[in-house]
């Protein structure tokens, strides 16, 4: 979500305010990467990581 956000702002608003898109970018960035320590750590993860293993499975998820 955050990083959808952060990419509409974009296209509203131009690159004339380039601070708060960057902000928004590192959110999103900071969140993913907290996300993702988590979920390598939980016993029962909400998404199996195990999915990002194969090519296919990675190329599919990341173009949703």
């Amino acid at each position: 979500m955050l990083l959808v956000f952060a990419v509409t702002e974009a296209g509203k608003g131009g690159l004339a305010r380039p601070l708060p898109i960057a902000l928004r970018l590192l959110l999103f960035l900071v969140a993913a990467a907290t996300f993702l320590y988590v979920e390598c750590r939980a016993r029962h993860p909400v998404v199996p990581l195990s999915l990002f293993r194969s090519r296919s499975g990675s190329l599919t998820t990341a173009t949703g």
